[in-house]
């Protein structure tokens, strides 16, 4: 019940996106236009949105659920903000890729209690994968750091 209503809220806030961007003109592949990303964007959300919405609606939940409600857990939450305020503020001294695999090894291990192993697999996969994403393949620019990656 507490979920269907931010999937609406992303459904109707990505379908406005989608309609500006496609106003704003979307190119092709290889010559995006100023709307390319953001549509592409939006579509995710909304196809999320629709998930959740779908998966909302079949999960019937017990009256006991409902009553008692599901308490936030308050010191992951502080943790979460703590982590992301540090990684935002050591990107530049630190770099893209050593940072990201930092943060979610930090996230993965602390916050969801994974085994070192396995936070430090998923860390490294993360941050090269963005790398190559944002580096790469759109050839944005990336924080190097003191180390130079």
């Amino acid at each position: 019940m507490y979920k269907k209503y931010p999937a609406l809220f992303l459904l109707f806030f990505s379908i406005y996106v989608c309609v500006v961007s496609w106003r704003l003109g979307l190119g092709s592949l290889h010559k995006p236009g100023s709307g390319f990303m953001p549509f592409w964007s939006a579509v995710l959300i909304a196809i999320l949105a629709i998930i959740l919405l779908v998966q909302e609606i079949r999960s019937a939940r017990t009256a006991a659920q409902e009553e008692r409600g599901e308490k936030p857990n308050w010191k992951s939450i502080g943790l979460t903000l703590l982590f992301f305020l540090a990684y935002i503020l050591s990107l530049e001294y630190i770099g893209f890729v050593v940072g990201t695999m930092l943060f979610t090894a930090m996230i993965l291990r602390v916050i969801e209690k994974k085994r070192w192993f396995l936070s430090a697999w998923v860390s490294v996969a993360m941050a090269f994968a963005c790398y190559y994403i944002f580096k790469v393949w759109l050839q944005a620019e990336l924080p190097r750091g003191l180390i130079g990656f």
